[in-house]
């Protein structure tokens, strides 16, 4: 039997190394229509991304000592397919940006494991908020040490006669490439272009 973990990582995730957690539907998750409310989604999102927070050495209990918060700013839910009762769910997430000044943005994706269907994508604008007069503040270095991307973007730069491969009219193609490293599969996004030009 494969470890839990492997399992976890060989899912079809939009990238590599998500954090996770595991969920299951239950009947208080269940709205009149048979499914799991859409509220609960965003529960689940902010169990995914406070796990992740405690994870890389950040807590609430923290944030209430610096007197500094990252708080929700803008949420955005795409629901790709309806969860039901019992459904086990893992919820994945990363830190997509931060501009190391007040703002990052989070990113996730939930997964069925029956039948592996991803159920939900999503993302969310964080700002860095002082807790007692509500208004933004720089990130504490704490929270830019902790807080960096862990969604690595690769550009793949080809040379003109490559390039000639292409539609004379397309200047840029995004390729996704399946890499295999040590039993573990990822997604791995290209950028493919033209070279830089000298300066």
């Amino acid at each position: 039997m494969k470890p839990v973990v492997e399992k976890i990582y060989q899912l079809d995730w939009d990238y590599p190394n998500p954090f996770t957690v595991s969920v299951k539907v239950s009947d208080n998750d269940i709205d009149q229509l048979g499914h799991t409310n859409n509220q609960v989604y965003l529960d689940w999102m902010m169990k995914a991304a406070y796990g992740h927070s405690e994870s890389l050495g950040l807590s609430v209990n923290d944030y209430l000592s610096m007197g500094v918060a990252m708080v929700a700013k803008r949420h955005e839910i795409n629901y790709m397919s309806a969860t039901f009762l019992n459904d086990n769910l893992i919820v994945g997430t990363w830190i997509a940006t931060n501009d190391n000044r007040f703002q990052s943005m989070r990113k996730y994706q939930i997964i069925r494991t029956n039948d592996q269907k991803t159920t939900l994508r999503a993302e969310t604008d964080w700002v860095s908020l002082n807790i007692d007069n509500g208004k933004p503040e720089r990130m504490p270095d704490e929270f830019i040490r902790c807080y960096q991307p862990t969604i690595r973007k690769f550009y793949l730069y080809l040379t003109k006669d490559i390039k000639l491969l292409f539609p004379a009219e397309s200047k840029e193609r995004n390729l996704t490439f399946c890499v295999a490293l040590n039993g573990f599969s990822f997604k791995v996004d290209f950028t493919v272009g033209s070279a830089p030009s000298k300066v």
